[in-house]
């Protein structure tokens, strides 16, 4: 899950500098020559809304990529996940443990626990 959310997240980086490095001007060429000396280049409409799109839609992939690595952080792995299951069923330990320290410290996450009793 954390591996998708940095890919999301470069993406949505990427995607951001493509979009303010975008050129949203377009050549004029007169057809009797350009005796009032007007600009060659102009604004264009279309392109300064796709490069907005393109910032808006870059916003919301980084910003989902950030919450999918956030979120990585508070879901256990399988090597956790395995830990808990052994503590659970080895005959020396009590199975409520990590059920009993949850109580008593409701506002610390499961990687606290680990770090607590590791080995």
């Amino acid at each position: 899950m954390k591996l998708l959310g940095v890919i999301f997240l470069i993406t949505g980086l990427s995607l951001g500098v493509y979009s303010f490095l975008m050129d949203t001007t377009v050549t004029v060429n007169y057809s009797m020559g350009n005796p009032f000396n007007l600009p060659t280049t102009i604004k264009n409409i279309g392109l300064m809304n796709d490069q907005r799109n393109y910032l808006i839609a870059s916003g919301f992939i980084t910003s989902f990529g950030v919450l999918l690595i956030i979120v990585s952080y508070f879901i256990p792995n399988e090597k956790q996940i395995k830990y808990i299951h052994y503590t659970s069923n080895n005959e020396n330990s009590n199975p409520t443990d990590f059920q009993k320290w949850k109580a008593s410290n409701p506002h610390k996450s499961i990687h606290d626990y680990f770090k607590e009793n590791s080995k």
